[in-house]
């Protein structure tokens, strides 16, 4: 009932951007400042009022190019499913099986695919069980995540949001033509390679597909992957986001050094797209919702670890064990 009241509201946002998205920006942060104190308040605030507060904002072009290249259905269910069923519905969920449990559980939950055509099966294993412990929003990593084997997964559990991370290789047309309806999910393609890149995103665009792009950064590359020169050629490839995914083997110093660097990078408001550290702002989001201080990744020999200033390998499997068993041992 609370998301059909929701919808119309969100259906008007999306009329009114096709006819002036830099309005309707403006009007969106006006709405967030509306609302009544809260668990995510103050955040909300602190984000929006250093939103846009000159007229030569990147995040003025971001909507341009989301009304350019997105087909707004897509970004529509992809925001309710995180906005309602994630943040709102599902929050209230985990907060209760907190309680419940006492034990953390975490918001996203970030999955490697094995790439086998067991793949699926097990992915739609481990969200069945996710789902019922209140998380909706799922981080897929792997060079099958949009193929025709995963393509069930994203339509059997539609309330969810996917954020699909892959390289850019594995973008075909042939296979994006066959998710032209599917539209809770965000794609994220992987810039290694240039030439693999720009044939993705033409492709990504052709098909409306909301997309983001994202690099992996280690103790080596860190003043590579945040050089500006970089940074600003990153806008021809994403119609949303840019993702930065930290190594298995990030030192605390780089984790913390890409942490602060991302905060800075988004508040200048300089480029056309929103900067995220996968792990760091997601804790963050976390820690609203539930007071988490650290995410769940399954690796892909199904082997569990755990990210809060490093990722850490635990002991627990999910070949071996059920995913809510293997969150009862995160005792608060």
């Amino acid at each position: 009932m609370a998301r059909a009241m929701i919808e119309p509201l969100v259906n008007k946002t999306m009329s009114d951007i096709q006819k002036d998205p830099e309005r309707t920006l403006r009007n969106i942060i006006d709405l967030l400042l509306s609302f009544p104190n809260g668990r995510f308040s103050n955040d909300l605030f602190q984000i929006a009022q250093k939103m846009l507060t000159y007229e030569q904002s990147a995040y003025y072009v971001l909507m341009k190019k989301v009304v350019d290249f997105v087909n707004l259905e897509n970004l529509k269910i992809f925001s309710l499913n995180v906005g309602y069923n994630a943040c709102t519905f599902g929050a209230k969920k985990i907060r209760e099986n907190i309680k419940n449990f006492n034990c953390r559980i975490p918001w996203i939950l970030f999955i490697h695919t094995d790439d086998t055509e067991q793949s699926a099966d097990h992915v739609l294993r481990i969200i069945s069980e996710a789902k019922q412990l209140g998380i909706y929003i799922f981080a897929l990593f792997g060079k099958n995540v949009v193929s025709d084997l995963m393509r069930k997964v994203y339509e059997d559990h539609s309330d969810c949001a996917f954020i699909l991370f892959t390289d850019a290789q594995y973008i075909q047309d042939d296979t994006i033509s066959k998710y032209e309806n599917i539209y809770n999910i965000l794609i994220s393609v992987n810039n290694d390679n240039r030439t693999s890149l720009t044939d993705a995103v033409k492709i990504l665009n052709k098909y409306k597909k909301f997309y983001a792009a994202h690099v992996h950064y280690n103790d080596e590359n860190a003043s590579e992957v945040l050089s500006e020169t970089r940074l600003k050629d990153l806008e021809k490839f994403s119609s949303s986001f840019l993702f930065l995914v930290p190594s298995l083997k990030c030192s605390v110093k780089t984790f913390e050094y890409f942490k602060n660097a991302t905060r800075k990078i988004r508040d200048c408001q300089k480029f056309a797209y929103v900067v995220m550290d996968v792990f760091d702002d997601t804790v963050k989001i976390d820690q609203m919702i539930s007071g988490n201080t650290s995410e769940i990744v399954i690796l892909k020999d199904g082997t569990i670890a755990v990210s809060n200033s490093v990722i850490k390998k635990t002991e627990y499997n999910i070949n071996t064990m059920g995913f809510t068993d293997i969150v009862k041992n995160f005792i608060i």
